[in-house]
């Protein structure tokens, strides 16, 4: 074995001193010789004859030498050096095709780097918890589809009754006000049941989680900190546990610090025991959010059959809140990555690849141009002994040479490419667990695919210039008829290739283009100049009288609309293009009601009564709310148009009664039903989203209906931003603990809902726009080669007389074929794919017909421009120059 190791490392070395190696074949050819010699000379051959035979026997040093060097260990690394070698010296003398190929596959590997990153980040790399392909995500479903958050007594009766799982796990949000401090903070905060921490196995870095017994009334005032608060608000301070903090004006005492992983870092501030209380006296009240961990060797679909018989019997115990109502059960890792950002990611990722494809059939095209110039240099090498795979193999060689150099700086382009998306990452939802980065898995990727298109852009030239008919090139100094008609049609192919894939990127980047015009120019139903939002965030506990704290937020409002350069100012659970702040079950008085588990459900916001005029909401019918509106009196609501065609398509709503739960001031159960009295009718807002298509619900005033965590809207005379500090001066001269949080103008709230739609439109549309410029590139490469081909036959039909629009026509026509057939494949392909669009796009159809025909015109005027200049070249030339030149 060591002997055969050190043989190898002899030849290897041997490689790179060829000489050296060669003598010693010399030496020891030589020590045979002598030794046959010497052995003819015994058996009484004179000295001539012993050396004649001996050579005879030998077979011939030649011969020897040429077996050693075809049949040696490390012949194909000998090879493939000297091919390395040879590829390094034609891309020096060729340096500007070299360069195009490798700035091309760059940006084409690059993309294609940047975007994998993502999908590794969000679809392949695994989650980071010990167990995370048993962690699952639980919801109640309601009767007409769809997720909700689930009933405490619902999960309840879930850890009593299930078999699948080894922990269940309940979870509420809210918000906690952190004082004692020189600047209030509003942190967020999660109430957990004890066995959170356990279900995604991970340990606290200082201190511990929560025990079984602290999730009892009197026993919940204890928190777990996250690394980021920990490090950010406490330095890193280990001595923190066990000492107390205030928090909504009570002390917590600090029992543990997490270590930074997925949610437990940034997502979550704060973690506190999550104590059943007055949640758990309305069954139908659902407010929580639930986790599991499957009990080894259960599967996600045993776990739902189980969870749905669950289900069925609690629908059929208790009919008025659960009838109709089901168990949804997920994988967390499915549910973190939400269908719109698959979709989305699959879009770029296919882009990023037709734009590769793209790239490649072009190099392929520039190689094959490229080996016609080397026909002659080929067909010498054929005739000297070199075989078809030889050449196939040097060829080969330059081709991944090239593309393996394009990797290199398309990691480079890929790390940018990946920087500037990370720095964008709003178009997409990402979780605390995604971690977008370029790691092995990434650069592995751009190493298989520069191989791999490597191998494909040059396979072609490689056939092409193995095929070479040598004889008939050296005597006539052009290639065969056959072989110049198969190369120039497969060409034809990869430019008909390239105009089609172009054709669908432009279609997709042109859909999203034109749905985002729709957006940016769709009418939010509100005035969002010179407008400022904050949230007020208070505490139950701070104020648990619900008169003073309306009282509170009237002086609020007061001191704000003080402030000099503030027009006016209002109050609302959730301001525009945020949500609606809940939603409850409802029925129109007069028309017989369903059981409440099957009730619609109505959105609605809790506002004062300046929140329509001072967001320049336009009233359409009847009044809005007043400040006559106030506890006491009867209850009146103001609903949006959306609902009143809804509800009320053929008569009049004003007047009419929405009966629904009486909406609580905070995170308690609801009352009961009373009837809110329909007073007006508003234009709608948008709510979720400039692309929400569902806005209908309902408005009732904060007097009447008062309720904890709200925003202050504040509308100036300029610029927003400019008056933050004065309205932060204004607040706290009725309270300096009270906090502003969030603090943004609407026009960034405006800016961030259309932002996902404006990045992935950018992002295809610089696919598409790369994809039409590649195109663009090929067609220009054929036109200039059928051109250069047809030269003779030009300058004769034009010294013979021929105009210059005849001759126009005639080189055009082969290259608009082309173009005609690579439009009408390309738009049967678009016709296909672009239906995966439809739920991205606003306003528009994936097969909008006006879309289709700008795409069409763009790409076919390319394609027209690209053939017209070689051939106005031709033309324009001297026929005579042409026909003594040929």
């Amino acid at each position: 074995m060591w002997a055969s190791i050190r043989a190898f490392l002899w030849r290897l070395t041997n490689l790179f001193h060829e000489r050296r190696a060669y003598g010693s074949l010399d030496q020891e050819i030589e020590f045979h010789l002598k030794m046959e010699i010497e052995e003819n000379r015994r058996q009484g051959m004179s000295t001539d004859e012993a050396r004649r035979h001996a050579l005879i026997a030998l077979g011939g040093i030649g011969q020897i030498k040429e077996v050693y060097r075809e049949t040696g260990s490390g012949r194909w690394l000998e090879s493939l050096i000297q091919d390395v070698r040879y590829a390094s010296r034609m891309f020096r003398r060729d340096r500007g095709l070299t360069a195009v190929v490798i700035v091309t596959l760059a940006l084409a590997i690059g993309g294609n780097a940047a975007i994998f990153s993502f999908v590794d980040g969000f679809m392949l790399r695994a989650l980071p918890y010990s167990a995370a392909d048993r962690i699952v995500w639980m919801t109640e479903k309601p009767p007409g589809g769809g997720r909700y958050p689930i009933s405490a007594l619902n999960y309840l009766d879930w850890i009593k009754q299930n078999t699948a799982f080894e922990y269940m796990a309940a979870a509420g949000w809210s918000d906690l006000m952190l004082t004692g401090i020189p600047e209030p903070l509003q942190l967020r905060a999660s109430q957990v049941s004890s066995h959170y921490f356990d279900i995604f196995g991970i340990n606290p870095m200082l201190g511990r989680t929560f025990s079984s017994d602290e999730d009892q009334a009197g026993k919940g005032n204890v928190v777990v900190l996250s690394h980021v608060l920990w490090k950010t608000q406490f330095g890193a301070d280990k001595s923190i546990i066990n000492r107390k903090i205030i928090l909504d004006g009570e002390p917590y005492l600090v029992i543990g610090v997490m270590p930074p992983v997925g949610i437990f870092n940034e997502f979550v501030q704060i973690w506190r025991p999550l104590v059943f209380g007055s949640e758990t006296a309305k069954r139908e009240y659902r407010r929580l959010g639930a986790f599991g961990l499957l009990k080894r060797g259960v599967t996600v679909e045993r776990a739902q059959a189980e969870m749905n018989t669950i289900g069925e019997r609690l629908a059929g115990e208790y009919p008025e809140s659960n009838k109709g109502w089901g168990v949804g059960v997920v994988l967390y890792s499915e549910a973190m990555v939400g269908l719109r950002t698959r979709r989305v990611l699959l879009i770029l990722i296919s882009a990023s690849g037709m734009v590769l494809l793209i790239g490649c059939a072009n190099i392929a095209n520039l190689l094959m141009a490229r080996a016609s110039s080397r026909e002659h240099e080929v067909a010498l090498r054929v005739s000297l002994g070199a075989g078809r795979r030889r050449l196939i193999r040097q060829f080969l060689t330059e081709s991944i040479l090239l593309s393996a150099c394009g990797g290199i700086f398309g990691i480079g382009v890929g790390y940018a490419g990946m920087a500037a998306l990370r720095a964008n990452s709003q178009f997409m939802a990402m979780p605390p667990e995604v971690i977008i980065v370029m790691n092995v898995r990434v650069l592995l990727f751009a190493l298989i695919i520069s191989v791999l298109t490597g191998m494909l852009f040059g396979l072609a030239p490689a056939l092409q210039s193995s095929c070479l008919a040598s004889v008939a090139i050296i005597k006539e100094g052009a290639p065969g008829g056959t072989a110049g008609r198969r190369r120039s049609l497969f060409r034809r192919v990869l430019v008909v290739a390239e105009i089609a894939v172009a054709f669908i990127l432009l279609t997709g980047a042109g859909l999203l283009l034109h749905s985002l015009y729709r957006v940016m120019h769709v009418d939010p139903g509100f005035d969002s100049a010179n407008v400022l939002t904050a949230r007020v965030p208070i505490s139950p506990r701070q104020f648990p009288d619900p008169v003073r704290m309306n009282a509170y937020l009237r002086e609020i409002m007061l001191h704000v609309e003080g402030v000099p350069g503030v027009k006016e100012a209002a109050l609302t659970t959730a301001p525009p293009l945020e949500g609606w702040a809940d939603e409850r079950p409802y029925h129109i008085d007069g028309r017989p009601p369903k059981d409440r588990a099957n009730q619609p459900r109505c959105p609605f916001k809790v506002v004062s009564p300046s929140y329509f005029h001072t967001l320049g909401i336009l009233l359409i019918q009847g009044r809005g709310l007043v400040d006559k509106d106030v506890r006491g009196t009867l209850p009146v609501t103001v609903i949006n148009q959306s609902m009143a065609q809804r509800e009320f398509p053929n008569e009049n709503p004003i007047g009419r009664c929405i009966i629904t739960q009486v909406i609580p001031p905070s995170e308690t159960p609801p009352g009961s039903e009373i009837p809110w009295i329909i007073v007006g009718v508003i234009k709608d807002e948008k709510t979720d989203s400039l692309q929400d298509e569902r806005n209908w619900g309902m408005y009732v005033s904060n007097e009447q209906n008062p309720v904890y965590g709200v925003t202050l809207v504040v509308r100036t005379a300029t610029d927003p931003l400019r008056f933050e500090q004065s309205i932060r001066n204004a607040v706290h001269e009725v309270n300096k603990d009270q906090p502003l949080a969030e603090v943004k103008t609407l026009e960034q709230i405006k800016s961030r809902s259309s932002l996902p739609s404006q990045v992935l439109a950018e992002l295809l549309g610089i696919f598409a726009a790369v994809a039409m410029l590649l195109a663009a590139v090929g067609i220009y490469g054929i036109s200039s080669y059928s051109v250069a081909q047809r030269a003779r036959e030009i300058g004769i039909r034009a010294a013979l007389g021929a105009n210059a629009r005849d001759l126009l026509r005639t080189i055009l026509q082969g290259s608009l074929a082309l173009t005609v057939i690579g439009l009408t494949l390309g738009g049967f392909g678009a016709f296909g794919i672009v239906r995966l669009m439809q739920n991205l796009l606003f306003e528009i159809r994936a097969r909008d017909p006006v879309t289709f025909f700008a795409v069409t015109a763009v790409l076919g005027g390319v394609a027209l421009l690209a053939s017209f200049i070689p051939a106005r070249r031709i033309i324009k030339a001297d026929p005579a120059a042409t026909l003594r030149c040929e």
